[in-house]
């Protein structure tokens, strides 16, 4: 899938309209241009992919959800120091 940037003249902003498989593509993306991050440092990498500025609290809750599902779906990995790599299995 296709990860868009947000920036200005974009007239799809809020987090609640972005696709869940896009936002899990940018999480995806975000963890291939570093070796992994802390969850938090997932979330605003993920954020600054998408062309925010800021990460409010539904877009943290959105991609911190999108995370949640790579996570079961053992796409990615989330330990228990709450750090995010890609799953290499």
């Amino acid at each position: 899938m296709k990860v868009r940037h947000r920036g200005e003249g974009c007239p799809v902003t809020k987090p609640e309209l972005i696709a869940p498989e896009e936002l899990e593509a940018a999480v995806i993306l975000a963890l291939r241009r570093q070796y992994g991050l802390k969850s938090e440092a997932a979330v605003e990498s993920t954020a600054r992919l998408l062309g925010f500025a800021r990460t409010g609290s539904k877009l943290k809750a959105a991609i911190e959800q999108a995370i949640e599902r790579l996570d079961r779906r053992h796409e990615i990995k989330l330990d228990a120091s709450d750090y995010v790599t890609l799953n290499q299995e």
